[in-house]
């Protein structure tokens, strides 16, 4: 494996014509290539060489994929509390190239699966599911399946999606989620493509400070943007989407349900619909309160505070 610095990465990318872009923004990291034993072409299962790779490169490093390589991953790869890590993914491809029912634990076979940590960016990956029948049509959700998602983070403090894509994935494109009694903090969904898929676009259970800005998601099965937690200590607390392209989607643009756990100053700003209806649902149980929702709905603004509401555009 060799390593080099991000400024010997950038001038060589500059003269190749590549990544100089995707690199510049990091500084003082240390840059780990995948190692070329590792097979780039999607002919066999990759897994188990990449966790090996990615478990020996110190937290604090750029993990560097080929340029736009394709690599079979018919398990997850899983990062558990790393810390200021990049995945720069190069327009590189990860593909499941089962749908999962071999694996120990179908349901929750994700492709890239983060547990707690801080300061994880991944950027310029795309992520291909097995989902045969992913979109709008009711076979693309299945039961024993559905958390199969692109990219899941627990507990994680920091989060940067850039310019990543997702396709016909069983589970949710994005998921936020509690991990080691934390929420998600200070996360970033921006610049990224995100289509046809079994369950929800965006699903957050648990998390704080989030953005999720100028990215386009279509083809979804279930909810597009759907808040749940899934217990009285979880928590949803400023989350802004804006400036986002929608497509078709089967179910709500927006659902709000769950436990009775906080949720909280949630905005919808400027997104831009096609083929969706602009619905949703927001309920709490008996002992909760929703409150503080910015719902921009063209022409009009206006806020919503309020136990249970359901609109349609």
């Amino acid at each position: 494996m060799r390593k080099f610095s991000v400024h010997a990465v950038v001038v060589l990318a500059m003269l190749l014509g590549c990544v100089a872009v995707a690199l510049v923004g990091v500084s003082r990291a240390a840059a780990a290539e995948v190692p070329a034993s590792v097979a780039a072409d999607c002919s066999k299962d990759v897994t188990a060489a990449l966790l090996a790779w990615i478990e020996s490169v110190p937290d604090g490093s750029v993990l560097l994929f080929g340029r736009s390589a394709c690599y079979r991953v018919d398990g997850t790869i899983t990062l558990t509390n790393r810390h200021d890590l990049t995945i720069e993914g190069a327009g590189a491809t990860f593909q499941h190239g089962t749908d999962g029912r071999e694996a120990p634990e179908p349901r929750t076979r994700m492709m890239f699966n983060v547990q707690q940590g801080s300061n994880i960016t991944i950027q310029h990956t795309i992520v291909r599911g097995a989902n045969p029948h992913a979109g709008v049509s009711t076979a693309a959700y299945v039961e024993e399946l559905e958390a199969q998602h692109a990219y899941n983070f627990n507990g994680t403090q920091g989060v940067l999606l850039d310019h990543v894509q997702a396709y016909d994935v069983y589970g949710d494109f994005v998921y936020f989620g509690r991990g080691d009694g934390q929420p998600v903090r200070h996360a970033v969904v921006r610049n990224s493509r995100f289509e046809r898929n079994g369950r929800q676009g965006i699903a957050i259970t648990s998390a704080e400070d989030v953005v999720i800005e100028k990215n386009m998601i279509a083809q979804v099965r279930r909810a597009t943007f759907d808040l749940e937690p899934n217990g009285l200590k979880w928590v949803i607390r400023r989350v802004t989407v804006q400036d986002n392209d929608i497509g078709p989607g089967r179910l709500l643009f927006f659902a709000n349900h769950g436990a009775a756990a906080p949720i909280e100053d949630i905005s919808f700003i400027s997104n831009r619909l096609t083929g969706k209806a602009m619905n949703g649902s927001i309920r709490s149980p008996t002992g909760s309160r929703r409150k503080n929702y910015t719902l921009e709905l063209f022409p009009n603004k206006f806020i919503v505070r309020c136990k249970a509401f359901f609109w349609q555009k």
